[in-house]
């Protein structure tokens, strides 16, 4: 046996256990992992940074 087939049968066999679990999680579990996302979203747009900081002056610099 190459080293090639058994990561095709291991890389096979991990997507019917993923489509089996998935149908067997229940509604409450699928509604927190999609609140999750959502969440998870949120917080990468909030670490982004905003385009208003770039253009702040430093208020020692005098008007010019």
């Amino acid at each position: 046996m190459s080293p090639k087939l058994l990561y095709k049968w291991q890389k096979a066999a991990q997507l019917v256990l993923e489509v089996v679990g998935e149908e067997r999680e229940s509604a409450p579990m699928r509604q927190l992992r999609a609140k999750n996302r959502r969440l998870q979203q949120q917080l990468d747009m909030l670490k982004k940074p905003w385009p208003v900081a770039c253009f702040r002056r430093r208020l020692s610099q005098p008007i010019r």
